[in-house]
Order: structure tokens, then sequence, then C-alpha cells
């Protein structure tokens, strides 16, 4: 079990001899084996004793933590990166603007090609003349970007094909309860955009995690700027796996009926949500908005790891790979472009 998730309404984690133990608020144990654990993503609120962090820091087993509602909350951080003349060089780049606009215009490139055949197979599926001219109009933008010159016009392009592309994606959502017309985020505004949001938080981890390993600079991006508190470069790199990944497994979910409206809770502004045996005050700014509940939240992630070890063609080295193990080789693939070992990134895509 590398990686394990601990949704948790008050839950603890104690030490006992060279094991933790999650004990759930109804007291409900669950044993993990520090050699066989790599990851332990936290949902929700979860106290942790002395020992049982001093053996997680002891074993370097990374630790992630989320809000109740799936939003990031932070992580725990072991030693500092040590190749400090990578991340050097990586700075150096930046302030180069021919690399910046390569780069950027190489990432949006890849989505674009993965959001264009998506479409493609939607409209296949529901063959309205109406829907071909839309994707037409979605192809003008990859041709506009192969002429783009600036960042400031391939983040445009970015941006109205996004809008374009999610004013189309719920044309794939056969389901009565729930409609998805526009992306929504802070918050959600209904349950396709709440799935959204949680998986592609927990991709972002998972970039994130893989560029740690790397010795990267996870705030240095091309397409996303420079921005205060931001992982700009884990954006980046996120882009490629929206589509075949978060958007691809979250149609299927409501589609193939995993998830149903009971698996959702709608939060006002006076409302607050249980947590276990205790009731916790909501946030008013984060409101009215739509969550995952716990249930649903678990379906998502047993989905989504499955999604994650399924094979598929990886062109780069033209062998079949998991996305997990993608993921980590899209991560190196970028430190070989920072060092100079290739000259343009190239993102995963499908065929």
């Amino acid at each position: 079990m590398p990686i394990v998730y601990l949704v948790s309404n008050n839950g603890k984690l104690t030490k006992n001899g060279s094991v933790l133990l999650y004990s759930d608020y109804l007291g409900n144990i669950t044993k993990l084996i520090p050699e066989k654990l790599e990851t332990l993503i936290v949902i929700g609120r979860l106290e942790i004793s002395g020992p049982a962090l001093f053996l997680l820091l002891e074993r370097k087993i990374s630790v992630s933590f989320f809000y109740k509602n799936g939003k990031y909350n932070g992580q725990l951080v072991f030693d500092d990166p040590k190749n400090v003349f990578l991340r050097h060089k990586q700075h150096l780049l930046y302030e180069n603007q021919e690399f910046v606009v390569q780069t950027a215009k190489d990432i949006v490139r890849g989505k674009l090609h993965n959001e264009y055949l998506y479409l493609q197979r939607i409209g296949r599926k529901i063959n309205k003349v109406w829907f071909d001219n839309e994707i037409a109009v979605f192809s003008r933008f990859r041709d506009s970007l192969e002429v783009a010159t600036t960042i400031e016009a391939i983040r445009g392009i970015e941006g109205v094909s996004a809008k374009l592309y999610f004013s189309l994606l719920g044309n794939n959502i056969d389901c009565k309860w729930t409609q998805f017309s526009k992306r929504t985020k802070n918050p959600p505004r209904d349950a396709v955009n709440s799935v959204l949001s949680f998986v592609y938080t927990v991709l972002a981890n998972k970039v994130y995690r893989a560029l740690c390993e790397t010795g990267l600079d996870s705030a240095v991006g091309s397409l996303h700027a420079l921005t205060y508190g931001r992982n700009s470069l884990v954006f980046d790199l996120v882009e490629e796996y929206r589509t075949p990944i978060a958007d691809a497994l979250t149609c299927a979910m409501f589609n193939q009926r995993v998830l149903n409206a009971e698996d959702f809770h709608i939060c006002t502004s006076d409302e607050s949500i249980e947590e276990g045996p205790e009731v916790v005050q909501i946030d008013k700014s984060d409101f009215p908005g739509v969550y995952l509940t716990e249930n649903g939240m678990k379906k998502v992630i047993q989905s989504l790891e499955r999604k994650l070890e399924q094979e598929h063609m990886y062109l780069f080295l033209c062998k079949e790979l998991s996305y997990n193990k993608i993921i980590t080789a899209q991560a190196n693939l970028y430190k070989q472009l920072v060092g100079g070992f290739i000259d343009h990134y190239q993102p995963m895509v499908i065929k």
C-alpha cells in the first residue's frame, strides 16, 4: 500500500511499537505498516500523536493534508533539495523569454491536443452539426497557438480555449440530477465541478511530489507566472493530465452511476458540517457550494487510483506505462530540459 488515503472525521493517528494505528471517531482501527507506506493523504481533521509524527518524519513518509471539502491545506516537508545548481539554472532560464515562450507553447499544445481529441470523441457520440462547428472553432485556437510569439498571447489562447472546452464538456455527461455548463471553483457550484476540483487537486499533489523527487523548484514555471505562494511549475505540468485523467474519469463516474446525489452536500452560508461527534462552523467565504460527502470522496479516490494504475502508451519512451509512472517520467523529462539534455518539453498526449 504505497499510497493511503485517510478520509478522517476527527480521527487519530498514533504509534504502537513499529506500526501506525488510525482510529476513526467510531473507534474503528486501521493498522498502517511504515515499510509498506510511501505516501499518506489526509482529508479532513486528524490528530497526530508526537510518537506517530516522529515515525513519519523518521521514515520520510510523505504526508499531504486536505480540508474536508477537498481543498489542499499543506504537507510535511523534509530536507530541501540539495541540487542547488539545477534550481539556479531553472531560475536563470525563467529570465530567458525564448525558453519561457517555447516551453509554455509546448505545454499548451499538449493540453489543446488532448482536449481536441476528447471533444472529437464526444462529437462522434452525440452527432450534432452545431457541436462539430464548435470543434472547428476550437481547432482554430490550436492553429493560432502556433503563430503566437509572446507569453501573453499563449496564456490568452489557453484561456479562451478552456472556456470553450468546458462549455462543451457537459454534453458528455448523461445524468438527470445534475448539470454542467461551465467550470466554476472556489466554490464549485455543482456536483461535476466538485469532482473536477477534487481530482485536479489530487493530481497537482502527485505532480508536486514527483517534482520534489527531481530537485526542481516547483514555484518556477513558464505558462503560469511567478506568484507569491503558488507552485507555478506544478500548475504547468498538471495541464497535460487534466483531460485524459480527471475529465474522462469524472464523466465516466457520472455516466456509469458510480456517483449519485447522496454523494454530495450543498452548503449555504448559514450551514455547518457535522464532523463525527463535533459540529464545525463553516467559513462563510467558502459558500454556497457543492462538495463531496465522505462516502462520495471515497468513491472518487478508489476510481482515481484505479485510473492511475492503468497503462497507456507513453510516446516519449514508446512503451506502456501507468499514469502514476508517467507523472514521474514527465517530471524527470522537465529536469532534462532544464539541464540542457533535450531542447524542448514534450507533454504527454493521448492518441
